[in-house]
């Protein structure tokens, strides 16, 4: 794995007149790059919280219905309860039963959400029940927003030799495209459709608590 500043001076070896600043800035770019390969929704970018293994609790109060996720979500992807017993089910509130990662739980329909802008955190709101004033009902499902790299010393979030195989090609094909909008556009696609899901065909080839065998339907 190469530093982020190791990285670019490679950018820059192979981009003759870019730098790290200004119109011709590398960092930006590589940025972008770094961007476009990172917020995929698979397995492998949900948060979960380290010190129980679960998904992160949301915090509610009564009476609020709108809740920012802060600066490490990228998008919404389920709220969700463990125990449904917390809920009056005769108050509106409706879902399904879900299993991620082995275990259950259920997911309300009752939501509407946003994914993170640069003007906004992503957020997430209840629609027709109050969630109540409670900290440990209620748990946020949600891929994670990769790391703004806005200098040198902001390591990228790319594992192992994957930063030298998707990453850096990635950031000479935006430069190389950056003068000709269509061609940037074709290799923003490029990226987002081969690169990045090479990238998490080997990020996410590890264990992700997805089912092997597929339950044969009765129709």
């Amino acid at each position: 794995m190469a530093r982020t500043s190791e990285l670019l001076n490679l950018v820059e070896l192979e981009c003759h007149g870019w730098t790290r600043e200004g119109v011709r800035g590398t960092r930006a770019l590589l940025n972008e790059a770094h961007k476009l390969l990172k917020m995929r929704q698979c397995e492998g970018n949900i948060l979960y919280d380290s010190t129980t293994g679960d998904l992160p609790y949301l915090a509610t109060v009564a009476g609020t219905y709108r809740y920012s996720l802060g600066a490490t979500v990228w998008l919404p992807q389920n709220v969700l309860v463990d125990d449904t017993t917390y809920l009056d089910l005769t108050a509106g509130w409706r879902g399904e039963t879900v299993t991620y990662a082995g275990k259950d739980y259920f997911r309300l329909f009752n939501i509407r959400s946003a994914p993170w802008t640069l003007n906004a955190n992503a957020w997430v709101q209840f629609t027709g029940a109050d969630p109540g004033s409670t900290t440990t009902s209620y748990r946020i499902r949600a891929y994670a927003k990769p790391r703004e790299i806005t200098s040198d010393a902001v390591q990228h979030d790319m594992p192992g030799s994957t930063d030298i195989k998707y990453l850096l090609p990635a950031t000479v094909m935006l430069i190389q495209a950056a003068t000709n909008h269509e061609k940037f556009f074709q290799a923003r696609q490029y990226i987002t459709d081969n690169l990045a899901r090479e990238f998490w065909g080997e990020a996410g080839a590890g264990e992700q608590g997805i089912p092997m065998v597929v339950e044969p339907s009765r129709f």
